[in-house]
């Protein structure tokens, strides 16, 4: 009786590199290199499939317990106990009381998508962790520099130009004050501050 198999484009890539390599046409590391494995992954994907031929180059993993057991009406279940007896308790307490209450046990992930695709529990948008930068080791080696337009002096009725360049390394702060725009060809006049942090 022939075997039919329903196999992806990965899997059939699979076949092919390796039936070149066990040809000799190409060596296991080259094959290695075109499929994107490890050579220690190459050479057991390679004896699977000698032992077990064309099976063994199919991905071995099962779908998860979880995904196979919830059903439908276990999922409308669910939501139902959640919005009728459960709806202040968190996802972790609500998984507990369901595998305490109810027999029915799912892992905490389970739950919370759940719960996420009904509606009933919004997804954590975490805020993203920026880590600082460190200095510079010397000076010079980054000045940044900022300006901003602004009536610093009471009583002048045009606007000053503040052009501030702080040392990274040593926190010196230089500052610049001009009287007109300092990104013009013509400065105009300069008051120049040197301040230390």
């Amino acid at each position: 009786m022939k075997k039919y198999y329903l196999i992806s484009e990965e899997e059939l890539k699979r076949y092919e590199v390796l039936t070149q390599a066990l040809r000799g046409c190409i060596t296991l590391r080259q094959a290695s290199e075109i499929l994107g494995l490890s050579y220690r992954q190459c050479l057991r994907l390679k004896e699977r499939f000698q032992n077990e031929g064309f099976e063994g180059l199919f991905r071995k993993s099962t779908p998860h317990a979880n995904a196979l057991k919830v059903t439908g009406e276990l999922r409308q279940s669910i939501l139902n106990l959640r919005e009728k007896l459960y709806w202040d308790f968190n996802i972790l307490h609500f998984k507990d009381k369901l595998k305490e209450n109810h027999e029915i046990d799912l892992s905490y992930e389970t739950v919370r998508k759940i719960l996420i695709d009904a509606g009933l529990h919004e997804e954590n948008k975490r805020k993203r962790m920026y880590r600082r930068r460190r200095r510079m080791p010397r000076e010079g080696m980054l000045v940044q520099m900022d300006s901003s337009q602004h009536r610093w002096i009471e009583g002048v009725s045009e606007p000053w130009w503040l052009v501030a360049m702080v040392d990274d390394a040593s926190g010196w702060v230089y500052a610049e004050l001009h009287i007109l725009n300092p990104f013009k060809s013509g400065h105009g006049q300069l008051v120049e501050v040197k301040l230390s942090a």
